[in-house]
């Protein structure tokens, strides 16, 4: 399977990518918004891609690459212990701040809504995470709640801000879009 958007490709993770991955995310002002360890090393990439390598029709993680395929960062939707797809996006820090956050944002929503026919999607972020915030509130994201998660790169517990995301409300944000998406399976 994989999603083209007009600059980005989504593909599945292939174990040769574990380079790529231990640049994007040995980062501590990337990961400290998410629940991965610093120093991200080259063995947390590799058990990483080790489990990405099996299919499974609950859990999408999507490696997202310039068309030329640098790696911009990665993907994810999953089914939680509640029922509930949740999921996450991170952009290698030499791609922030050119808008492709908010085309993977789009291009994951668009996939979960069309594709796997889900009604809502959740997400979160970081209580400190402004850029996430504003990202998934422009998109029609809706503050449903609050819950405490372990950051293992600050070695403490966080604010984590739950987030929802209704169809109907993404397909009012994405109307007013020139966004290009394909899906190939």
């Amino acid at each position: 399977m994989q999603i083209e958007t007009k600059r980005l490709i989504f593909r599945k993770w292939k174990l040769s990518d574990v380079d790529d991955l231990v640049d994007c995310l040995n980062d501590f002002e990337l990961v400290k918004n998410m629940t991965m360890p610093f120093p991200y090393t080259k063995n947390d990439a590799i058990e990483f891609l080790a489990k990405r390598q099996q299919d499974d029709k609950n859990t999408y993680y999507f490696a997202v690459t310039t068309k030329s395929g640098e790696l911009v960062g990665g993907t994810s939707l999953s089914l939680n212990k509640d029922g509930e797809f949740r999921g996450g996006i991170y952009v290698h820090r030499k791609f922030r701040g050119q808008g492709y956050g908010q085309e993977i944002f789009i291009a994951r929503a668009k996939f979960a809504f069309d594709y796997l026919k889900l009604n809502e999607i959740r997400n979160g972020f970081f209580e400190f995470n402004e850029k996430s915030k504003n990202m998934q509130q422009k998109m029609g994201y809706k503050i449903v709640g609050k819950t405490k998660n372990y950051s293992p790169s600050l070695n403490s517990e966080v604010v984590e801000i739950i987030t929802k995301l209704k169809k109907e409300d993404f397909d009012k944000y994405y109307k007013t879009l020139d966004f290009e998406f394909k899906l190939t399976t």
